[in-house]
């Protein structure tokens, strides 16, 4: 039995290592990563841009988002409230084909800052984090694994979707994260989960 488990760890050590060096030996601007998730001087806590949740209002976001290329997007069909219309609601920017963003803003603060695309894959953004603070999660009807990687001190949250609890550690590190920055620290309502880069796919809770 011994034997078995040794091997089993063995077996998944090294293929976390090949998909590792696979990863490093990938063309990704590094230097754009950690300028990503670099917290400005003006910045006295993990924030975006400089833009702080909970701090920052509505109108000093849009500045600094305009000021660095970002463009508002209007959308045709709305689901919730637009800033431009109450003072609680949300809204989009890009910067790119590949950067999209969302604030959620509340009596004219932003709350949050929702990164819904970016060009940086799961296991970039593990190599330059390392391993998370806590995981929160679940398993939908469908079987996917919808879950989130929290770090500094529950601010920020890493959030992912794989097909299955049974994905492969390829698709686990080229999975798309969606990147948030919130105003209510996350380790402070979720149950703490420390896990390996394998254990990522959700299949142990």
């Amino acid at each position: 039995m011994f034997r078995i488990l040794l091997k089993s760890s063995l077996f998944f050590g090294l293929l976390f290592a090949i998909v590792v060096g696979v990863i490093r030996a990938q063309p990704y601007d590094s230097t754009r990563l950690e300028s990503f998730f670099a917290r400005p001087e003006s910045c006295l806590k993990p924030c975006f841009m400089g833009i702080l949740p909970g701090t920052t209002t509505m109108g000093e976001a849009i500045i600094i988002l305009r000021r660095n290329g970002w463009k508002q997007e209007i959308l045709r069909h709305r689901e919730v409230a637009d800033y431009t219309e109450l003072d609680t609601g949300q809204m989009y920017f890009s910067a790119s084909s590949e950067q999209r963003i969302k604030l959620h803003v509340r009596k004219n603060v932003v709350q949050v800052v929702e990164i819904l695309e970016t060009p940086f894959q799961l296991g970039d953004v593990w190599l330059l984090l390392g391993r998370p603070e806590m995981v929160y999660g679940f398993i939908d009807s469908r079987g996917r694994v919808i879950r989130n990687l929290v770090y500094a001190e529950g601010v920020v949250s890493i959030g992912y979707v794989l097909t299955s609890c049974s994905a492969s550690v390829w698709e686990l590190s080229y999975a798309d994260p969606e990147v948030i920055w919130s105003s209510i620290k996350l380790n402070s309502i979720h149950p703490i989960f420390a896990p390996s880069f394998y254990d990522l796919r959700g299949c142990k809770e």
